[in-house]
């Protein structure tokens, strides 16, 4: 597993949030290393993550509806943070969520500046690079496969400023060509129509398929897990010929049935000198392994693809892992910032022998 590389540091200094889920409106400062946050399950520690690594990527891992961010009654949440580059460079980054109507007026549900200026949700991506491990994530083996792109994408997304436009125009194109595809059935289209969408669905879907392949290769190159784990990329490939090929069967499905948007990745184990699926014939706690270093090498890659450590946001893991994992994940990333829930009880930092600050305790943390 990966080891411990000096770099240079991102770190989040601040955070301002006002209104956003039950927080009414808090700050929080924070410091290098450790940051840990005791409060009760149910108390809304999460908030505080969740908060983070929506003004890191735009994205919660919580809900895709922006009403839910908002506080009950309230008319619009704020979110802003504070970071800050090893150079000395400041970045703040500051998010606005509504309804949908403010004062009776049609405004956007979320907008987004990057040093007060207003800018698209790709432009925020990759200013503060996060890498994020929660619970949930140890769903990743018994959910479908649409999850397990969406883990990829967080990743490349952060990195690639291709890869972000690419992912955009894809699915831009998705929806277009499959309303086609609705349209040829009910005779109000033909195939003259598709030919601009499917160059760009080939375009774009052929660079995603090329850099997700060369980051489970990367992933696949760590010489200590490559005896334990290999990793599978089940994609499917989109061309003119494949799309012709299944011309017949997407107009009765009434969706594209071929490209990135339909691949799937899976972790194998050995078993009996032979590769298997991890989700079917590795234990809970060999997943959780697996999952523990699929994070651990987003780190590293983080760090290497952008030349300064993310920041690490962990919701309440150690509820997941037992003490020796515990202890192993804290001990991989000392040195990079992190920000942690736990709940009281469960003081797996201060057994490993690291420096801890705990910064709060309250029950809106």
């Amino acid at each position: 597993m990966p080891g411990v590389i000096s770099y240079a540091q991102m770190l989040i200094k601040g955070l301002w949030l006002q209104h956003f889920r039950s927080i009414e409106e808090q700050v929080w400062q924070f410091k290098p290393g450790l940051n840990v946050f005791v409060a009760p399950n149910g108390s809304g520690k999460s908030n505080l993550i969740e908060a983070i690594r929506l003004l890191s990527t735009g994205k919660s891992w919580r809900t895709g509806k922006t009403e839910e961010l908002i506080e009950w009654q309230a008319d619009l949440a704020r979110l802003k943070s504070t970071s800050l580059h090893e150079s000395g460079e400041k970045v703040e980054l500051e998010q606005v969520l509504t309804h949908g109507q403010l004062q009776g007026k049609k405004t956007a549900r979320r907008t987004y500046k990057i040093n007060g200026v207003g800018k698209r949700r790709a432009d925020i991506v990759g200013e503060m690079a996060t890498v994020l491990f929660t619970p949930e994530d140890m769903l990743i083996f018994q959910v479908g496969p649409a999850a397990r792109r969406e883990l990829l994408d967080d990743i490349l997304t952060q990195t690639d400023p291709k890869y972000r436009r690419a992912l955009t125009q894809y699915e831009q194109a998705l929806r277009r060509r499959n309303k086609l595809i609705l349209q040829l059935r009910d005779h109000e289209a033909t195939r003259q129509d598709f030919f601009y969408w499917d160059r760009l669905l080939i375009q774009n879907g052929t660079y995603l398929h090329d850099q997700r392949q060369t980051y489970l290769n990367w992933l696949q190159l760590d010489p200590g897990i490559r005896e334990k784990y290999q990793l599978e990329y089940d994609h499917s490939i989109i061309s003119e010929a494949r799309l012709r090929q299944y011309a017949n069967q997407e107009v009765a499905a009434g969706h594209t049935l071929v490209g990135p948007h339909k691949d799937d990745w899976r972790i194998m184990i050995e078993r009996n000198d032979d590769w298997r699926d991890i989700t079917t014939f590795g234990s809970r706690g060999e997943q959780r392994l697996s999952l523990l270093w699929f994070k651990l090498r987003e780190v590293e890659y983080l760090r290497e693809k952008l030349g300064e450590d993310p920041i690490l946001l962990l919701d309440d893991v150690f509820s997941e892992l037992d003490d020796e994992n515990c202890r192993y994940l804290l001990k991989a990333t000392k040195g990079i910032q992190a920000i942690v829930t736990t709940v009281p009880g469960q003081e797996v930092p201060e057994q490993v022998g690291l420096d801890v600050e705990i910064l709060n305790q309250a029950k809106t943390a």
